[in-house]
């Protein structure tokens, strides 16, 4: 899925929250929304897992690099 343009030797801020009560997710780039409600299920499983979290530059010869990588969880607010 291609969320945004890069450019070589540019560093960027990327955040991912993921809502699991509505299976979607919205994905942020140097503070600015690029996709709203991507859904995080789209093979409509029951059940679903993830394993990893890839990132990549579309090109096999391309190397990229992350720095400073944190999972968190947000308390919701009911």
């Amino acid at each position: 899925m291609l969320i945004s343009k890069w450019e070589p030797r540019k560093w960027y801020h990327v955040r991912i929250i993921m809502n699991w009560q509505k299976g979607v997710f919205d994905v942020y780039i140097n503070g600015e929304k690029v996709g709203t409600d991507i859904p995080i299920n789209k093979f409509g499983a029951r059940y679903y897992t993830y394993d990893g979290i890839i990132a990549g530059s579309g090109h096999a010869s391309v190397r990229v690099f992350l720095d400073d990588f944190e999972i968190f969880l947000i308390p919701t607010k009911h």
